[in-house]
């Protein structure tokens, strides 16, 4: 019978630079819906996928404890903010393809984690995020484009995980 051993508490060091940069890209897509909410977009949409990323957020900040970076990538809210601030279907657009790429980011970035725990946060995020896309698919106008509803072809988000770890 082979020995079960436990695992060391705590996030392992690679786990957690990667956790902590997905951390600040889920803070700055919390900000980026924020910034849309507050240029008049109000769709309830909005309101819950900003909600869901403040709770990945809070739990990447959980997982991580004192080594969670607790701030936003600068670099990818400023890339994204104009577009955020747009109206009608141009937010609709520019959140789409952000979702996308967090979606991409998230499954590049699965098979990296050496611990479960870290594993299943990654998982029940990117499980959520994938049904973001095909919503703000249709309110972009999208809704009968089959490749947007159901591909994902979106290239991952370049996050800097030597800073947040």
């Amino acid at each position: 019978m082979p020995v079960q051993t436990v695992p060391e508490p705590g996030v392992p060091a690679d786990d957690a630079a990667l956790l902590g940069a997905m951390q600040s890209a889920e803070l700055a897509a919390r900000d980026l819906y924020q910034a849309a909410i507050d240029a008049g977009n109000d769709d309830e949409l909005y309101v819950g996928i900003r909600n869901n990323h403040r709770a990945y957020a809070d739990r990447l900040s959980a997982q991580l404890g004192r080594s969670a970076p607790d701030e936003r990538a600068e670099a990818l809210y400023s890339e994204w903010e104009e577009r955020f601030t747009a109206t009608g279907t141009g937010v609709a657009s520019a959140a789409y393809e952000l979702e996308s790429a967090l979606e991409a980011t998230w499954t590049e970035n699965l098979g990296s984690l050496v611990a479960a725990d870290s594993s299943r946060t990654a998982a029940s995020i990117m499980m959520v995020e994938a049904r973001h896309c095909p919503a703000l698919a249709d309110l972009a106008g999208k809704g009968d484009d089959f490749a947007a509803l159901f591909e994902n072809t979106a290239e991952p988000l370049q996050l800097d995980s030597e800073a947040a770890g």
